[in-house]
């Protein structure tokens, strides 16, 4: 049951304390007095949804509390299955930041608009005039039945065990899929073993491996350079062997005029033929 209300600058209540007690309590006065504002405060704290029209005061926020005794409601499984704190009083609590944003507390933990919602379904039951009742509701209906058969902790105890078997099977399913992620993962390194063991690799291997890298990494750059030196040796008419065979050309006409140009034309001769070669293999 509801014990205790607070309201701060919400609508034409600046602040406002008021205890609940047991048995049935009225709430009366004029029209206009603010019977309903209390009502639409209440009606905040259980997740309706607000903005910061409703601010008394635009430049602080607003901020609804209400304390529940929940001690005879049988709820712990729902404080179980969204992870919160149970106590036998339940404070539900709701601000309404001056720039419209919202924050909702279930016993001082921050919670979602629809668990704050979820909650006060189960605590409270607004009736307006012409509103649809919750003695529609199936859900209800059964819980006045179980309430009424005394089965109420049957119930409680049943929801504990589902919500145990629940928790059990997202575990099996966590589990489950870690078991297949590791075998997933062993697999693959089984197979990069077998890899490494078929290859019989050896140490002298490894600087072979790592110079054939660098010249596949650097391809490109020796690629181009190699184009380069072709051109430099042989694509032109300046080129180093065009120029080598023109000087070796002129030197044969009057090598036999002198028998010292001789010697120097067969060294110019096997200059030429190291040349083609490093030409030769490097074309290739």
């Amino acid at each position: 049951m509801l014990t205790h209300l607070t309201i701060d600058n919400y609508a034409l209540i600046n602040h406002l304390d008021i205890d609940f007690y047991k048995g049935f309590t009225a709430i009366t006065g004029e029209t206009g007095a603010g019977k309903s504002i209390m009502v639409d405060a209440l009606d905040l704290v259980l997740g309706k949804r607000a903005d910061n029209q409703f601010l008394l005061d635009p430049s602080r926020k607003c901020v609804v509390e209400a304390v529940f005794s929940i001690e005879n409601y049988n709820l712990r499984h729902f404080f179980e299955e969204h992870q919160l704190d149970y106590d036998h009083l339940a404070i539900l609590r709701r601000e309404i930041s001056p720039n419209g944003k919202s924050r909702a507390f279930i016993n001082d933990t921050p919670v979602t608009l629809n668990q704050l919602k979820a909650i006060g379904d189960l605590l409270v039951d607004i009736h307006a005039q012409h509103a649809t009742s919750s003695l529609q509701d199936p859900v209800f209906q059964l819980s006045v039945i179980d309430s009424f058969a005394g089965l109420s902790e049957y119930v409680a105890d049943f929801n504990g065990q589902f919500l145990d078997l629940k928790k059990a099977r997202e575990l099996m399913n966590h589990l489950s899929g870690q078991e297949e992620k590791a075998r997933t993962a062993l697999d693959y390194k089984q197979f990069l073993l077998d890899e490494l063991k078929n290859a019989a690799l050896n140490a002298e291997e490894q600087e072979k491996l790592e110079e054939k890298l660098t010249v596949i990494t650097h391809a490109e750059e020796i690629k181009s350079t190699l184009f380069q030196v072709q051109g430099l040796l042989n694509e032109d008419e300046y080129s180093c062997l065009h120029l080598l065979s023109q000087a070796e050309n002129n030197l044969q006409k009057v090598s036999a005029y002198h028998p010292g140009i001789d010697q120097q034309l067969q060294r110019l001769k096997s200059d030429l033929i190291d040349l083609q070669d490093v030409l030769s293999e490097l074309v290739h």
